[in-house]
């Protein structure tokens, strides 16, 4: 990429050339060729790393050490009380709702370590299973111990207070699930800053994940 030194616009080397078609440009464009004509070859730079949310990142070409190259410039936005304010309001409803989102999943997939001697699932569906094989056993449709497949996959013959054991042990990770809800949602509301909010960690604590 070449640059005008006067105007700092930027151009390519192949439209350069289109500006000088009756002149026999050599092939590579150095400095010393393009000063006759007001260029200069110009570097791109990686841009650097920064928050959009807080900051703003601009490019301009500037002349350093005795080449045009790009140069970046990330400055940090200045809010107003009521932006800061507004903006810590947005940023609480979003912490919370990744925090709904993020117990339901745990919800919906998770396990408890058994007493018994191995992870069992422990959500809704897998205590309505488990009720259902204490139904069928206790009414003497299936006699015990009956087949259970744990959460690893692993098969177990289980008897009758093993079930009843297991069911309550699955149970028991449903109020644990709702306490670590409740412990990020007050961190979420007690959170005074931006920072604060962002420093809670909504996927990490959940029982049985």
């Amino acid at each position: 990429m070449l640059i005008n030194i006067k105007t700092k616009e930027l151009i390519n080397e192949s439209a350069f050339r289109g500006l000088h078609p009756s002149i026999s440009l050599p092939a590579r464009l150095t400095d010393d060729v393009l000063a006759d004509y007001g260029h200069a070859t110009y570097s791109y730079t990686e841009p650097p790393d920064y928050d959009s949310e807080t900051q703003t990142r601009s490019e301009t070409p500037q002349f350093v050490e005795g080449k045009w190259r790009q140069v970046w410039t990330v400055e940090d936005i200045e809010f107003t009380s009521e932006e800061l304010a507004e903006r810590l309001v947005q940023k609480k409803a979003a912490k919370l709702s990744e925090i709904k989102s993020a117990f339901v999943s745990a919800e919906a997939d998770g396990y408890v370590e058994s007493s018994l001697g191995f992870r069992a699932d422990a959500t809704r569906r897998s205590i309505e299973d488990i009720d259902g094989l204490i139904d069928l056993v206790s009414s003497g449709a299936l006699p015990a111990p009956v087949v259970f497949r744990d959460y690893d996959n692993a098969y177990h013959r289980l008897t009758l207070d093993q079930l009843n054991v297991l069911r309550l042990e699955a149970k028991g990770r449903g109020p644990v699930l709702y306490a670590r809800k409740w412990e990020l949602e007050a961190a979420v509301k007690a959170a005074e800053t931006v920072e604060a909010v962002q420093a809670v960690d909504a996927g990490a604590g959940w029982p049985g994940v």
